[in-house]
C-alpha cells in the first residue's frame, strides 16, 4: 500500500473511531434513548462494508486487514476492519474502551465489545497481556 492510500486509510479509520467515541459518549449522556444508541451503534458497526469504503481502507490490496478465509464471501464488516485497526494501534481504542466500561451495564454494550476488540490477544505471538495495557 502506498503511503498515500495507508494515509487516507489511517485518516478514514481515525473517523470511523470518532464517531463511535460520538455515539458512546451520546449514550452515556441520555439515559432515557441510552438502548436505541447503542443498538443503532451495534447495527452500525456489523454492517457490511460498501465497495467505497473498502477502497479507503485496503486501498486496493485485500489482505491487509484480515486473511480471506476469516470473512465469509470477501465480505467485510466495519468490525472487522476496526477489530485490526485497534490490535495494530490499541491506544486508538482505549477512549472507546473506557466509554464502553462505563455503559457495560446497558445492553449492548457488551455486545458492542466483543466486535470491536475479538482481535485482542491473537497477535504479538498469542501473548495475552498484549493489550491489557489499556485496562491499566
Amino acid at each position: 500500500m502506498s503511503q498515500a492510500s495507508t494515509a487516507r486509510s489511517a485518516a478514514y479509520l481515525a473517523a470511523l473511531t470518532q464517531e463511535i467515541e460520538k455515539k458512546l459518549q451520546r449514550a452515556l449522556a441520555s439515559q432515557s434513548q441510552r438502548r436505541n444508541l447503542l443498538e443503532q451503534l451495534f447495527a452500525d458497526i456489523a454492517l457490511e462494508v460498501d465497495d467505497r469504503a473498502r477502497d479507503i481502507i485496503l486501498g486496493g490490496e485485500e489482505d491487509v486487514i484480515s486473511p480471506a478465509e476469516e470473512r465469509s464471501e470477501n465480505k467485510l464488516c466495519f468490525y472487522d476492519v476496526l477489530a485490526d485497526h485497534y490490535v495494530r494501534v490499541p491506544e486508538n481504542g482505549k477512549s472507546i474502551l473506557d466509554l464502553i466500561v462505563q455503559l457495560w451495564s446497558q445492553s449492548f454494550a457488551s455486545h458492542i465489545f466483543a466486535l470491536l476488540f475479538h482481535k485482542w490477544g491473537q497477535y504479538d505471538g498469542g501473548n495475552p497481556n498484549h493489550n491489557l495495557a489499556l485496562f491499566g
